[in-house]
């Protein structure tokens, strides 16, 4: 598969002193970061519905996103329950889990 987003090589040729467009860019990369994370928990949700260890092996999605993402337990523990507390899933019989409301 091949992306028709190609991102801008860095550093950017942008005039001195333009703070606004820097500003703009910085921004631009935050919310493309932002949109990206949420893309990796929805699927970070779809494969625990599917389950991580009939797929791949792994005992629980935390240590699947450790070893494939490699980083430190910690970080996978915080974004694999991130994922999984935002993103509803299907149930093994295959209902649907929505996610917990928010206060």
């Amino acid at each position: 598969m091949t992306s028709t987003n190609i991102p801008k090589a860095f550093p950017l040729n942008l005039p001195e002193g333009d703070a606004d467009l820097l500003l703009d860019e910085l921004q631009s990369r935050l919310c493309e970061g932002r949109r990206l994370a949420a893309e990796v928990g929805q699927i970070l949700a779809e494969i625990e519905s599917r389950g991580v260890r009939e797929l791949y092996g792994f005992n629980s999605i935390a240590v699947f996103y450790e070893h494939v993402a490699r980083v430190p337990r910690a970080e996978a523990q915080k974004v694999t329950g991130r994922a999984l507390a935002l993103n509803s899933r299907r149930a093994r019989d295959g209902t649907s889990t929505r996610p917990p409301s928010r206060l």
